[in-house]
């Protein structure tokens, strides 16, 4: 047997090695990097919570934890005596212990506090995707061996005599003086950490529409005529056709400090003008802009067989445009059963967002007198 001081150094050398190089699970889906390739995993905690973000063309999702999570399993020491023991026959305690796991700047380590030593190292990738969904627990060993209760009387009972120099105990090989995590399956979903409620972060971003909406614009613009197209568009649309938004959300955490991420992607889609020409009877029917009026955003054209002139005190016809766009929300997140994608509802409509009318004169042809005999 190694004397004390020997077998507390090995401990420790066997101990930081088996922290930096425990080997994590096969076969488990969504704890890999290829497990979601619309969004790969990511090491480490998300840096940006709560916001808002304007996607950028790539994805990233996070495994289960938090800044401090586990340690929430262990198993009473086993004390392992024989029924009929000899003067020098082994016998041991196995004890166990829980492991914490922090996590810091894209890194995740572990903790625990034995009586064979105590340690805190960073995992390797793979161990610390073992962590996302499992407590771990590790063990030492107190030897030991029956001797005499009484060394000067041979009559005295068998007693167990331990070395109080506890030593590491692998659980899976019996090797002593090295460190083996005891990996217990931790389910986490989103039915125990559920997120927050999103609609009011993808509301907010909605709500900047109104201020790039744009402005009416129209040919000819001082004075149109009846009975010849009108052209009218739309200048400065700040959603043109689509905008993209992400948030990365946590979910509320578990009894074990663990946390599911989500992350949402929003499309804000720009999908049509509902235009009104203010025109007397009503009708919002158009017709073929003349190329005269060139190419602009969201052209149309009409015609007004009556003039403006009684319409408003302004003696013209108030054009308006209402924009219509329709928002959708994709999540993407990973939890104890793997990777996963759904389409949920968004939580809103965005609001019909009318323009500021444009006025529109339009008046009648004149005749120019050619002059009198």
């Amino acid at each position: 047997m190694l004397p004390t001081s020997k077998r507390a150094l090995a401990a420790a050398a066997a101990l930081v090695g088996a922290l930096l190089l425990q080997p994590g699970p096969t076969g488990r889906a969504g704890l890999d990097d290829s497990a979601g390739p619309d969004c790969p995993a990511a090491s480490g905690l998300p840096q940006v919570t709560g916001r808002v973000l304007a996607f950028t063309g790539t994805l990233s999702c996070f495994r289960p934890g938090g800044a401090s999570f586990g340690g929430t399993v262990t198993r009473p020491t086993v004390a392992e005596r024989l029924p009929n023991p000899v003067p020098g026959a082994p016998c041991r305690d196995i004890n166990y212990y829980p492991v914490t796991f922090t996590e810091a700047g894209g890194a995740v380590r572990a903790t625990f506090h034995a009586r064979a030593g105590s340690s805190t190292a960073v995992l390797e990738p793979a161990a610390a995707a073992m962590a996302a969904t499992h407590e771990a627990m590790v063990s030492d060993v107190l030897l030991g061996s029956y001797q005499l209760e009484d060394p000067t009387d041979p009559a005295s009972p068998l007693t167990c005599r331990l070395d109080p120099a506890a030593r590491l105990r692998c659980p899976d090989t019996g090797q002593l003086d090295s460190l083996c995590f005891i990996w217990i399956a931790h389910p986490i979903t989103p039915a125990s950490s559920p997120p927050a409620a999103w609609a009011p972060f993808f509301a907010a971003a909605a709500g900047d529409i109104r201020a790039e909406a744009g402005t009416i614009g129209s040919s000819p613009a001082a004075t149109a005529v009846v009975n010849t197209p009108v052209c009218s568009w739309i200048d400065g649309m700040g959603i043109p056709s689509e905008r993209d938004l992400t948030l990365i959300l946590a979910g509320r955490p578990d009894p074990s400090g663990r946390q599911v991420f989500y992350t949402f992607v929003a499309r804000i889609r720009f999908d049509h003008v509902n235009w009104f020409f203010d025109d007397y009877s009503g009708s919002t029917a158009t017709v073929q802009p003349p190329s005269a009026c060139g190419a602009h955003p969201e052209l149309v054209a009409h015609s007004y067989s009556e003039i403006s002139d009684d319409r408003h005190p302004d003696h013209r016809f108030h054009v308006v445009a209402t924009e219509i766009y329709t928002i959708d929300v994709q999540v993407f997140w990973i939890d104890s059963d793997g990777s996963h994608r759904e389409t949920v509802d968004p939580g809103l409509t965005i609001p019909p967002v009318e323009l500021d009318p444009h006025p529109q004169y339009v008046g009648q042809v004149e005749g120019v007198p050619l002059g009198g005999p």
